[in-house]
């Protein structure tokens, strides 16, 4: 699987071909239905929780978005699980 944004046969935001665009939006809308899913899980689990706990949730949901932007530089498969740790806990933080 490519990184679009930083594959070196393409110019920075131009995608090579119709086909690459394509795979993007398509791994892009993977992502976010994965995303809901647990985000729907992470409400589901949590709907006993007290409001206090909605605060420690949101901080580390918070946590977990700036864990992802150091995460994808190494490795994506870790920057994927945070993004849906950041699901389950931004669920439970309203």
């Amino acid at each position: 699987m490519s990184d679009w944004a930083t594959e070196p046969s393409t110019s920075r935001g131009t995608p090579a071909t119709t086909q690459d665009a394509a795979t993007l939006f398509s791994q892009t809308m993977t992502y976010v239905a994965a995303t809901v899913a647990f985000f729907a899980l992470g409400a589901y689990l949590g709907r006993h929780l007290s409001y206090s706990w909605g605060w420690v949730l949101f901080i580390a949901a918070f946590i977990c978005l700036m864990g992802m932007r150091v995460a994808v530089r190494r490795s994506t498969s870790m920057a994927v699980a945070l993004l849906f740790v950041f699901g389950i806990l931004n669920s439970r933080s309203r």
